[in-house]
C-alpha cells in the first residue's frame, strides 16, 4: 500500500468513526424520546444523556485535533469502553451490542494507525522489539543479576 493510499484509507476510515460519533453525540445531546428510553433501560436519569453527548463530543475533539489525536484515540477507548460495561450489565446480546463499541475503537485506532507515521512507528516497534537477554535480568531488587 502506498503512503497516499494509506493516509487516504486511514482518514476516510477515521471519518466514518467521527461521523458516527458525532450522531451519536448530538443525538444525546438533544435528549430525544429514543435516548430518554435506551438511558432508562440502562438505568441511568434522563438529565445524564446530555452530559454523556457533551464529553463524547470532547473526545472526538481530541481524536481530530492533530495534536491529540494519540489521545483522542486513548480517551475514545475509554469511553466506549463504559458504553460496553453498560450494556453488559443489563445482559444485550454480545455480536450486535455489547461488542459495537468495541468495533467502532477498533476501527479509530486502525485509521489513526494508517493515517499517524508516529503511531505506526510505535506500534512496528513494540512489535518488533527484541527481548532482553536472560543474563542481563534485573532482580526484585533491582540489582542486575
Amino acid at each position: 500500500m502506498t503512503v497516499t493510499t494509506r493516509a487516504r484509507v486511514g482518514t476516510a476510515l477515521s471519518g466514518v468513526v467521527t461521523i458516527l460519533l458525532l450522531v451519536d453525540a448530538v443525538v444525546h445531546i438533544a435528549n430525544i424520546a429514543v435516548v430518554r428510553t435506551a438511558m432508562a433501560e440502562l438505568g441511568y436519569r434522563d438529565d445524564v444523556a446530555p452530559i454523556l453527548g457533551a464529553i463524547e463530543l470532547c473526545c472526538i475533539g481530541l481524536y481530530l485535533w492533530r495534536r491529540t489525536e494519540l489521545l483522542g484515540a486513548v480517551v475514545l477507548t475509554g469511553y466506549l469502553g463504559g458504553a460496553v460495561a453498560a450494556n453488559v450489565r443489563i445482559d444485550k446480546p454480545l455480536i450486535s451490542t455489547i461488542l459495537f463499541p468495541v468495533y467502532v475503537a477498533a476501527a479509530a485506532w486502525v485509521g489513526l494507525y494508517l493515517r499517524n507515521r508516529n503511531v505506526r512507528s510505535m506500534v512496528n516497534d513494540m512489535v518488533t522489539r527484541p527481548t532482553a537477554p536472560a543474563s542481563s535480568a534485573v532482580s526484585r531488587r533491582g540489582v542486575a543479576t
